[in-house]
């Protein structure tokens, strides 16, 4: 990120060093075009010239300095326009690069990025024409099973992750807020029906969808999930203490 950034400091940097050249040559003109104006209305005024003649040399001089100078502000502002839309390709660019490094589905990078663009140019959210075979969004039983056999599913607390379908619309909402969203990816991945039914139903349609489609691309043994599983339940329950969430009665 350092590099893209004085990389696109740099390109503004020059940027702005053509554009204040050709305005100040626009300006130039415009000076010389004054300047020729008075030395001709001082030097042929003098010689007897008036009248229309006069009128018609003084006015050409001008004429040709604000032409030139409108035509060179009209390139100043070209410069500045196509400098914002190279500066703004580089930062979606550099926006991007930390999203994927950061292990963000293309799709979600998709969602972030589309805040840098006017809204009526951004994609409009439904998703692609499946490709290939359309991964599954029911729960697997079996895999759901072997993560909850599985010795890291175990919590500090007594709430364990299957009780999250007990939370209320209120808690589930809160608890959005505060997880990660690789975590919930994962701890969906393994999660009962029901768990996901609970969550899935207080999301928005868009979020859901992505959710749902990193969890079809993700892959992950019972051991991984069983331990985002336990660490999404110890952060609620944490969250429980704080007075942020209400846990279900039997486990208050």
């Amino acid at each position: 990120m350092d590099i893209l950034e004085t990389e696109l400091q740099f390109i503004e940097d020059r940027h702005a060093d053509h554009s204040r050249v050709v305005s100040s040559f626009g300006r130039g003109w415009l000076l010389f075009g004054v300047i020729a104006s008075l030395m001709t209305l001082t030097l042929q005024g003098g010689s007897g010239l008036a009248g229309s003649a006069l009128l018609h040399r003084v006015g050409l001089s001008l004429l040709y300095g604000v032409l030139i100078f409108g035509l060179m502000q009209t390139l100043t502002n070209r410069l500045e326009v196509a400098d914002a839309q190279e500066s703004l390709h580089k930062r979606m660019v550099t926006e991007s690069v930390m999203n994927l490094q950061s292990g963000d589905n293309p799709r979600i990078v998709e969602h972030k990025l589309s805040v840098f663009i006017e809204p009526r140019s951004r994609p409009s959210g439904k998703p692609a024409p499946p490709q290939s075979a359309p991964q599954s969004t029911q729960a697997d039983e079996e895999l759901v099973a072997e993560v909850a056999r599985n010795p890291a599913s175990t919590t500090d607390t007594t709430f364990q992750f299957a009780d999250a379908a007990r939370l209320s619309d209120r808690s589930i909402q809160a608890a959005l807020r505060q997880i990660d969203q690789k975590d919930l990816v994962g701890g969906l991945k393994g999660a009962p029906e029901s768990v996901r039914v609970k969550f899935f139903g207080n999301m928005s349609q868009r979020v859901r969808g992505f959710i749902k489609e990193e969890i079809g691309h993700l892959q992950a043994d019972a051991a991984t999930i069983a331990e985002v599983q336990g660490r999404i339940s110890n952060h609620i329950a944490k969250l429980a203490e704080e007075g942020k969430i209400d846990l279900p009665e039997a486990e208050a």
